[in-house]
Formats: C-alpha cells, structure tokens, sequence
C-alpha cells in the first residue's frame, strides 16, 4: 500500500487491498521525529493487526482502530534512525 502523510494531531485513515497466495501479516509503520525535534533522528513505530481484521474478499468483516497514538512513549518494537 502506498505511504500517506499527517500533520501533528491530524487523524487518517488507511484502505488497501492485496492479493496473496499466503497469509499476511499486517502492521502499521509510522516514521516520526517525535521527542528527536531539531535532531536528524527518526523513530519507527510499528504497530502489530491482528488477523481478526484481514478479510478475504473486498468488504472487510472488520475495521482495526488504532485509538489515540502517543509518539512520544518510546516502546520496546521501535528502532530509531540518526543518519
């Protein structure tokens, strides 16, 4: 799926749709520089769908909301980028 954009407190919303032979494993990835302000540094956050809302067929059963998302936590799953 292709990437999109947001400002800071801006809500999205993301649709998509692939063809696999396999399962898949969706994940949300957000690249930000949250808490890195003024530093070269970003910050990979990756949020783990479960199955529950992968659909076959064009009509999801089932819309993930990821909620409110605060950047600024740091989690275990992130990996920070300071080329």
């Amino acid at each position: 799926m292709k990437p999109i954009t947001v400002s800071y407190g801006d809500t999205f919303t993301v649709e998509g749709k692939e063809n696999e032979l396999t399962t898949i494993d969706p994940e949300l990835r957000i690249i930000h520089n949250c808490g890195y302000e003024g530093a070269k540094c970003l910050k990979k956050s990756i949020i783990l769908i479960s199955d529950e809302y992968v659909t076959a067929g064009a009509t999801p059963q089932k819309v993930f909301n990821a909620g409110q998302i605060d950047l600024r936590n740091i989690q275990s799953t992130d990996t920070t980028d300071c080329n």
